[in-house]
């Protein structure tokens, strides 16, 4: 079992599968951020064992802070043009990546299947004034914009139990609570 923090949520993966904060690779840090003025990336890139899906998993936590949507947009579009660089980032790292960075890479496109998925975590019930995102609408406009990928993306959080990893809520030592 692998175990990769993002936020106060800890991601489980079966420790056969191949996964990577794609934000902490040397190449995406160092050569790929800057193309076409600036590229962004998911979370984690993780890929099954019998490379039967890639996962590209974009995890957003609201539980203490809402989402300001005056400053990022809907959140559908940022995690279709994450899902978007990311693969353009992957396919350059096939081929000019390091060798654990070209592994993932090459495993990611054998793949059968690619999968978005956004984790989404936010309060149960509306406090502090602020209204909750709406999973399934937002499950539906982003299957429209990466249908070509995936036509099936998910909008998850700690509470969807059919996925091919776990997922615990762990707050960070020194949270808010």
């Amino acid at each position: 079992m692998t175990a990769h923090q993002e936020g106060d949520v800890e991601f489980r993966f079966d420790a056969s599968w191949l996964v990577e904060r794609y934000d902490t690779l040397s190449y995406y840090r160092n050569q790929f951020t800057n193309v076409c003025g600036s590229a962004k990336g998911v979370d984690f890139v993780a890929v099954d064992a019998r490379r039967e899906g890639a996962w590209l998993i974009e995890a957003k936590d609201y539980t203490q802070e809402p989402r300001d949507h005056g400053k990022k947009g809907p959140i559908e579009n940022e995690v279709a043009e994450k899902t978007r660089d990311t693969l353009a980032g992957l396919m350059a790292m096939k081929v000019y990546g390091n060798g654990n960075e070209a592994t993932l890479a090459d495993a990611t496109f054998k793949s059968k299947r690619l999968h978005v998925v956004l984790h989404l975590e936010q309060p149960t019930h509306a406090k502090r004034g602020h209204a909750l995102l709406d999973a399934a609408s937002i499950q539906q406009k982003l299957k429209l914009l990466v249908r070509a990928i995936d036509p099936h993306p998910q909008v998850v959080s700690t509470a969807t139990t059919k996925l091919p990893w776990t997922t615990v809520w762990k707050p960070r030592p020194g949270a808010n609570p």
